[in-house]
């Protein structure tokens, strides 16, 4: 797997909780913040970079383009729409879900794939 990157729009935010490396992100109701997304109905809207972050501290997040990010689930494929589970995993997004984007490439639990960022409600 190669994990392609091809990031288009870079934000720092400040980060509400801790936030891993790759995960799912979801911005809150202030300006400039943005937590680890936790459910498939999150309107999550891009995904942390390289670095973790502990609450309060900054954290690049990718809001467009190709990016890496972990998947929760086993049998993700190209074209597969993606969601976040609990943890901010990328997993397989089903009818009501807001997905953030599609998968790029093939992959299972815990691996690093790629999605290519378009949010949007299945």
């Amino acid at each position: 797997m190669s994990s392609a990157s091809f990031p288009l729009l870079t934000k720092n935010r400040t980060a509400v909780g801790a936030i891993e490396r790759y995960r799912i992100i979801k911005l809150t109701a202030n300006d400039g913040e943005a937590t680890q997304s936790s459910a498939a109905a999150d309107r999550s809207l891009g995904v942390s970079t390289v670095d973790r972050a502990d609450d309060g501290e900054r954290i690049d997040v990718e809001h467009a383009g190709i990016v890496p990010v972990t998947y929760g689930a086993d049998g993700i494929v190209p074209g597969t729409p993606l969601t976040s589970d609990a943890n901010g995993k990328a997993v397989a997004a089903v009818a009501t879900n807001f997905a953030l984007g599609f998968a790029m490439e093939s992959g299972d639990t815990d691996e690093v794939g790629s999605v290519l960022i378009a949010p949007h409600q299945m």
